[in-house]
């Protein structure tokens, strides 16, 4: 018997009593180990099942959500393609919260034959605002900070001018995964072209967590040190000559934020709904 590795194409014509061995394109998922059709007399096709590939549904990846896959019972990943009939159930990550338009349960997702999961993956919310005090208290300049009192509260670090450390020069406030808010007179310089900076060489460093300036030092478990990318100041902000106003700037980090009970969000009113007063108390933390 004659031995062909050649890879047909599409209406090309076939020899009779020749057998072709099927094999799924990308994406696709192979149902039996051995597919293959017969040539048979009269031109007809003899196949060795009614349907060999089917459509695999997309990758579930998810920053907020945890996702746990089965298929007939047994452990999927479900970060790669996956096969009809798998079964996905997800659920928000600790530190995060369902949506208002979502009820705060699991969700089961069907990979369906048409390649389409039955249903649509929601986001959850990182929790925001939560102060969390534990028994731990930090001696700086006289003054106490007891950890989670602002788990919000990062330090912004520039590389000195010997490149051998960093040093201190502003605070912020975590308002994304990877968004931080802080001033524009940290970042700004007279003779700056743009007011949108992209940060190369490690110029500028975020630490959340850390609750002693010295920049070598890793005081917390829950520390974390992250490269900023981008800094976005407010187009109307000239420093001293503008009389510091609009002095903000939203910090965009290389890496996401580990959330945890000592590390969260601050809250930000992104839909406009609450409206403040001369008179109304906040919270400010230098």
């Amino acid at each position: 018997m004659k031995v062909s590795n050649e890879i047909l194409s599409h209406g090309k014509l076939i020899n009779l009593h020749r057998t072709v061995i099927e094999k799924c394109e990308q994406g696709y998922y192979k149902a039996h180990p051995i597919g293959f059709r017969f040539c048979q007399g009269k031109g007809k096709w003899l196949s060795s099942t009614e349907k060999l590939c089917f459509k695999m549904c997309p990758s579930l990846i998810s920053d907020s959500l945890d996702i746990k896959c089965s298929y007939n019972g047994k452990y999927a990943n479900c970060s790669n393609l996956s096969i009809p009939d798998t079964i996905a159930t997800t659920s928000c990550k600790p530190f995060y919260s369902a949506p208002i338009s979502q009820e705060d349960t699991q969700l089961e997702l069907n990979c369906q034959a048409n390649g389409m999961w039955n249903k649509q993956l929601y986001r959850c919310n990182p929790n925001c605002g939560r102060v969390y005090i534990i028994n731990q208290v930090l001696i700086k300049n006289g003054k106490k900070a007891l950890v989670g009192t602002a788990p919000w509260n990062v330090g912004i670090y520039q590389l000195n001018k010997k490149k051998t450390n960093y040093d201190l020069i502003c605070g912020g406030s975590i308002i994304a995964p990877n968004l931080v808010i802080s001033a524009a007179h940290c970042f700004w310089k007279k003779a700056m072209l743009s007011k949108k900076i992209s940060i190369t060489g490690g110029l500028y460093k975020v630490a959340v967590g850390k609750y002693d300036r010295n920049f070598t030092i890793i005081d917390n478990e829950f520390t974390q040190i992250i490269n900023v990318e981008m800094i976005h100041m407010k187009e109307g902000y000239y420093g001293p000559t503008g009389f510091h106003a609009e002095d903000i700037s939203i910090i965009v980090l290389q890496d996401r934020v580990s959330f945890s009970n000592d590390v969260s969000p601050v809250c930000i009113d992104w839909n406009g709904k609450y409206n403040m007063v001369n008179g109304d108390q906040g919270k400010v933390c230098l």
